[in-house]
């Protein structure tokens, strides 16, 4: 999926997980956008919460196609979410290369570190594959908030500069109070 998309997919994504019920949606998404393996593990979801949060992440794996259907299968019930889908700026073009990030969360790791709510990136993180399994598992195990964040940003330190375009495109998604730490400084 396009950046732009994924952006305002991830933007939007606690208006769409509080709103949204995903089983109405998967009726039209089913076959055309998600297979029946993924409808059924959409469905396994205990709270309708969990059930749009899964939907929406494996919307995020596929083609700018299943973002179009995603919106004309949200207009008959969600019509407000298609008009903040489609009003959300998104800043895909210039979020920085990779190399500039990869410098700038150094930079900035300490800060960092204390205000990141890791637990809230992993999930989506390891769907991008930028997390392995026991990175998730180690990210997890730490005793507190502050042990989490670090084990997540040293995790990403082997891999690549793409891994810190993508954790910056979730942070400034999910926790947009941190977007400073990603901004290039004025040049004035």
């Amino acid at each position: 999926m396009d950046a732009k998309y994924k952006e305002k997919l991830q933007m939007n994504s606690h208006l769409i997980v509080k709103e949204v019920d995903a089983e109405h949606l998967c009726l039209y998404l089913n076959g055309m956008v998600l297979t029946k393996f993924e409808v059924d593990r959409i469905y396994a979801g205990t709270s309708r919460e969990e059930r749009a949060k899964r939907l929406l992440n494996t919307l995020l794996t596929k083609d700018d196609m299943a973002y179009q259907h995603f919106r004309y299968a949200l207009r008959e019930r969600y019509s407000d979410i298609v008009k903040k889908l489609d009003d959300t700026a998104v800043s895909s073009h210039d979020t920085g290369s990779g190399e500039f990030l990869q410098k700038r969360v150094l930079q900035r790791r300490d800060s960092l570190i204390l205000n990141l709510q890791a637990e809230n990136l992993v999930s989506y993180l390891q769907s991008e594959g930028v997390l392995t399994g026991n990175d998730c598992n180690r990210i997890r195990a730490g005793a507190s908030k502050v042990d989490k964040a670090r084990v997540l940003v040293d995790s990403l330190a082997d891999k690549g500069p793409e891994a810190y375009k993508t954790f910056s495109l979730a942070v400034k998604a999910r926790q947009p109070q941190l977007t400073k730490i990603f901004e290039r400084p004025d040049s004035s």
